[in-house]
């Protein structure tokens, strides 16, 4: 049955028997980039995929670019960190909506409004005074869009300031 090999049949046996106990599992591993599609020199659009290629011709459907770069991330938070503060520091003009980790000041006023029914309609938590607070409380601020955002974990500090502070209006 071996025909003229030099491995022995018991020798066989054993190995199968080995390599059935050593059996490794394939999990499959995902990886986690940050893209931008290049028109020229010029950052069109920021994104985060674990399959960019895909990503990329999905793009091609709706957006004009000529090129694009990936950089791999550590994981799915750096990934959202690092696509969040590319969008507010290039805001590329096909990105319509902020990263997941920034908040615009109409979700922090929607979270006040939601804390007591007393808040939902309060002069006090109107968007200009909303605003006045944030650059007083001098809790870093940016804007995307022309819409003032803070950071997700900024949000906390944010609403406490200007509970707090309403008691002084």
């Amino acid at each position: 049955m071996m025909g003229n090999l030099k491995v022995s049949s018991n020798e066989v046996a054993y190995c199968l028997k080995e390599l059935e106990m050593n059996k490794k599992i394939i999990e499959p591993k995902v990886n986690f980039f940050v893209y931008v599609l290049w028109d020229g020199e010029e950052i069109v659009y920021t994104g985060q995929s674990t399959r960019v290629e895909i990503r990329i011709e999905d793009h091609k459907k709706n957006k004009i670019f000529d090129s694009y770069s990936i950089y791999k991330c550590r994981d799915s938070e750096h990934m959202d960190e690092l696509e969040s503060e590319l969008i507010i520091f290039k805001q590329p003009k096909y990105n319509v909506m902020l990263g997941k980790t920034y908040v615009s000041i109409n979700k922090v006023r929607e979270k006040i409004r939601s804390i007591s029914e007393k808040n939902k309609y309060n002069q006090n938590f109107y968007i200009n005074k909303i605003k006045r607070k944030i650059i007083e409380s001098g809790i870093e601020n940016y804007y995307f869009n022309g819409i003032m955002c803070v950071r997700k974990s900024d949000v906390k500090k944010v609403i406490n300031y200007i509970l707090e502070a309403e008691h002084d209006w």
